[in-house]
Order: structure tokens, then C-alpha cells, then sequence
């Protein structure tokens, strides 16, 4: 996704190393801005793409938002 979003400053996959059933398995970390460029990103025809793609092998996901102080 990265280059093909404006707004999208870094993203990154990680492995969860704990495996643990009720643990997710991948962290996708994703970058902003602002909140305004999270909110374009997640209705981002490209952002969209994706997750139509990957979604038949996903169980089930979670979101977090935060700020860094």
C-alpha cells in the first residue's frame, strides 16, 4: 500500500511470536499524519482492494487507534 495512499506515511507487517489461540497472528501497523488522512485511508479505493483480496482468509481482525504524546 505504500506509494499508492496519500496520507499513508509508513506501513508494516509484523508476526505475532507468541502463539497463543487467543492471540491474533499479524500486526499490520499503519502511519498517519492525521486523522483525517487515517479516515481517507480507510475508504482508499486501493485500502479497499486490499482487503477484499486478503478478507476470505481472515477470521477475525481489531483496530486500534492511538496518538503519541
Amino acid at each position: 500500500m505504500r506509494g499508492n495512499i496519500e496520507g499513508l506515511k509508513d506501513v508494516m507487517v509484523e508476526l505475532n511470536i507468541r502463539k497463543v489461540e487467543s492471540n491474533f497472528d499479524i500486526l499490520l501497523i499503519t502511519k498517519f499524519e492525521t486523522m483525517e488522512d487515517c479516515e481517507a485511508y480507510i475508504v482508499h479505493p486501493f485500502h479497499l482492494n486490499v482487503m477484499n483480496n486478503i478478507g476470505s482468509n481472515i477470521e477475525s481482525s481489531a483496530v486500534v487507534c492511538y496518538e503519541r504524546a
